[in-house]
């Protein structure tokens, strides 16, 4: 029965797709956007040479928002939105219809495929719920300062350590892990970040010195991966699998200073500062003073709000200082 409820929907969603017109050819406005979901796609085997493209249709009875893969027809489902002049984001419902269908037209659209994506570009959520700090300067400090520690005594060789951050925050916490692991070994430590979205280099040293290659030799290492925060563990499998094509290291163990749980992906870290509880609906933020300027370190929750009303929505793309 579930088989055949399948292939009904399926079914349902091509009829729709052909029966709804074509809104247009979508390339995301932004550096980084949505990615197709085929990974032999020549979008993400020649990223460099060829850039994402998408037929958009709103379809099915949810009034869904598809994106097609121009290159291999393959679809996915738009999760979240963007105004490019707002710099604001939100999740896509069927209520957002046409303020979407009018960002598109006045190519100001920006589309998602994580909440991680969305901060990578410094895009702000619509609305949020109160938001409260859990964790401080002091805190993230500590944190670091113990998953180093943690590391050191687990390698066998600190001379093979390699630790790899995924851009951006996650680059930032894998430096400050390599200075705390300087301190303690009196020893360089080799540090890299890997970029998760297919803009060409995926994998490179942070901060060369003369004559070294821009990229880290993984073959052999004891690879630490390190990110902000762990949530559905997308990301992590996205970055291991960047390793792995880079080389065949002796072995990669997670580092990240927030897990909140609700993992799709059978994905565990080794070293964790921090375990919090949260909702589905909550979202939970690392600042870092090196990507938000003045601010001091921290670590906030909040919830995500969609907006409720035709205002709201108006507001979402009329005023660049729309609510957060």
């Amino acid at each position: 029965m579930a088989i055949l409820q399948f292939l009904f929907d399926s079914l349902g969603v091509t009829r729709a797709s052909v029966a709804q017109k074509k809104i247009s050819l979508y390339e995301s406005p932004e550096a980084i956007g949505p990615q197709c979901v085929n990974g032999n796609c020549v979008s993400r085997t020649e990223p460099v040479s060829t850039r994402p493209r998408f037929e958009v249709f709103f379809t099915g009875p949810s009034g869904a928002l598809i994106l097609r893969c121009f290159y291999c027809s393959h679809q996915l489902k738009v999760q979240y939105v963007g105004h490019t002049r707002s710099r604001k984001y939100c999740p896509y419902d069927i209520s957002l219809g046409e303020t979407v269908r009018e960002w598109m037209k006045r190519a100001e659209l920006a589309i998602f495929d994580s909440i991680k994506q969305a901060e990578e570009l410094r895009y702000e959520p619509y609305k949020s719920g109160p938001q409260r700090n859990i964790m401080d300067e002091a805190e993230i400090r500590a944190a670091i300062c113990q998953m180093s520690e943690q590391i050191l005594q687990g390698s066998e060789d600190p001379d093979r350590l390699l630790i790899l951050g995924i851009r951006t925050k996650g680059s930032f916490l894998a430096k400050r892990i390599s200075e705390e692991l300087e301190k303690s070994s009196r020893r360089k430590i080799e540090v890299g970040e890997i970029e998760i979205y297919g803009t060409g280099d995926e994998l490179r040293r942070l901060s060369p010195l003369d004559g070294e290659p821009s990229s880290p030799n993984v073959k052999e290492r004891a690879v630490i991966l390190v990110d902000d925060v762990i949530h559905t563990g997308m990301t992590v499998k996205t970055a291991l699998s960047i390793i792995f094509k880079s080389g065949r290291p002796q072995s990669v163990r997670l580092a990240v200073l927030v897990d909140r749980g609700h993992r799709e992906i059978p994905v565990k870290p080794d070293y964790v500062g921090k375990r919090i509880p949260s909702s589905e609906r909550e979202r939970v933020r690392v600042k870092l003073r090196e990507v938000e300027g003045d601010e001091k370190d921290k670590v906030v929750i909040y919830s995500i709000v969609s907006p409720e009303d035709s205002n709201q929505r108006s507001a979402l793309s009329s005023n660049p200082k729309a609510e957060s």
